[in-house]
């Protein structure tokens, strides 16, 4: 896909964890593949930070030659957030990166202009995350889940398991209707 991006005239290529489920591996893997298949091309990152690796993937695309970072002050971003700027600023200076920024100034424009706004962690965003499931059908989440009297949580993750892209009210309804009733599992997956 970002051959075909760059075919197309792109400029830059991003690597986007819209769900922020990604972990560092993923990251550098996407990175050196497209650093070999085009080295000349910026790369970018755009994550989200719903399992709170948004710094660490920011940081490993950093030293894979990421050229563009997207960060935003205190996190403020939609799901579990984006990838908080003061945090991200603090590991490029403990990384031994030439940031040209006043780590201060900008903790200091955070507290006054964004903490405010910043939710604390929801676990519907960490399931998200767990699950690589796009905030987006969120809404059809929530209305079915309380219609089928089911947990939210468990939903997206039956809805996951099934499509991580799409999400649509029919396969949610159907994932509901399996959940209706059942027992919940011991524990949400095993590492194999």
């Amino acid at each position: 896909a970002a051959l075909k991006c760059i075919e197309y005239g792109a400029q830059c290529v991003y690597i986007v964890d819209s769900a922020g489920g990604m972990l560092p591996w993923h990251i550098r893997d996407y990175a050196v593949a497209l650093r070999q298949a085009q080295p000349d091309v910026k790369l970018g990152f755009h994550g989200h930070n719903n399992l709170g690796m948004g710094v660490a993937n920011a940081l490993t695309c950093s030293s894979a030659g990421g050229d563009v970072i997207d960060t935003s002050l205190q996190g403020l971003g939609r799901s579990g957030g984006n990838v908080p700027t003061e945090q991200f600023i603090g590991a490029l200076i403990r990384s031994g990166y030439d940031v040209p920024y006043d780590p201060v100034a900008v903790m200091q424009a955070g507290d006054d202009m964004v903490r405010q706004y910043v939710q604390p962690i929801s676990s519907l965003d960490v399931t998200a995350g767990l699950a690589q499931f796009h905030s987006s059908y969120m809404p059809r989440i929530l209305s079915v889940a309380k219609a089928k009297r089911v947990d939210p949580r468990r939903l997206i993750l039956a809805v996951s398991e099934r499509d991580k892209l799409n999400a649509p009210l029919s396969l949610i309804e159907e994932c509901a209707a399996a959940l209706e009733g059942a027992a919940p599992p011991s524990a949400l997956g095993t590492k194999t």
